[in-house]
């Protein structure tokens, strides 16, 4: 169902040819998006066993955001510290919203309407409180204040990627 496979690899005599027999499966895997998964010298003769996960995610919004939308504007990345970004923008458009006292909470549905993400802008830069409150159960509970509202939406434009390896 995932695609998953397993491979016999030789760690102790070809550390590096099974990394790259790995970085290989995973850039195939993801569309040459992720290339060097496995990164030289992690694996050497003590390695007995890797599991590897590659996941690839390129969503289209429900409700495009039009290049010729997007130009230069501030963004502030911290209190006191200002940068300009290419800013994305849609304006009157109906999607998900709330405010609380605390931070706004807008949905942005993907193609299909089966995923979203769900962004949270902070009012004040007290970010600290709101890390702390951060969980699974407070999210439920913002995502059920969301209602359909015309609002205007600026935001960045993005990408990110991230790497774990576990100890």
């Amino acid at each position: 169902y995932y695609a998953g496979k397993i491979t016999n690899l030789d760690f102790k005599n070809e550390a590096e040819k099974s990394g790259k027999i790995i970085n290989d499966w995973v850039k195939d895997q993801t569309n040459n998006k992720i290339k060097d998964l496995i990164p030289p010298g992690v694996l050497n003769p003590m390695t007995r066993l890797v599991l590897t996960n590659a996941i690839y995610f390129k969503g289209t919004w429900l409700k495009q955001f039009d290049k010729k939308d997007t130009n230069e504007q501030d963004f502030r990345i911290s209190p006191g510290n200002t940068v300009k970004v290419p800013m994305m923008s849609l304006t009157e458009e109906r999607f998900n919203y709330a405010k609380t006292e605390e931070l706004q909470i807008l949905e942005l549905p993907y193609d299909g309407e089966e995923l979203s993400m769900l962004i949270l802008l902070p009012k004040d830069d007290n970010l600290e409180d709101l890390e702390k409150s951060l969980d699974a159960e407070k999210l439920i509970e913002w995502k059920n204040m969301l209602r359909k509202q015309e609002i205007d939406v600026y935001m960045p434009k993005f990408t990110f990627e991230t790497k774990y390896l576990l100890p």
